[in-house]
């Protein structure tokens, strides 16, 4: 997952993907489960609104659907 600033428009462009559709869908439970959104948000520096970002998220796929994402990695620039 990615959080990119946007220098044209001005906006933040997010991008959610995974390998394989289990890890898009837990890259996108992240972004719109509270509760896996503010544990993302707590691994991040106080000035985050204005930097880039980028996470590593894991997921245990059973019996083929994705289970609870897990943020493995977090970097800001």
């Amino acid at each position: 997952m990615a959080r990119i600033h946007d220098s044209t428009t001005g906006q933040p462009v997010i991008i959610a993907a995974g390998i394989g559709e289990e890890g898009t869908e837990a890259a996108g439970e992240t972004l719109y489960n509270p509760v896996y959104l503010d544990s993302l948000i707590a691994k991040l520096p106080a000035n985050w609104e204005q930097m880039n970002m980028e996470a590593v998220i894991e997921t245990q796929v059973i019996q083929g659907h994705p289970g609870p994402p897990n943020i493995l990695a977090v970097e800001t620039w």
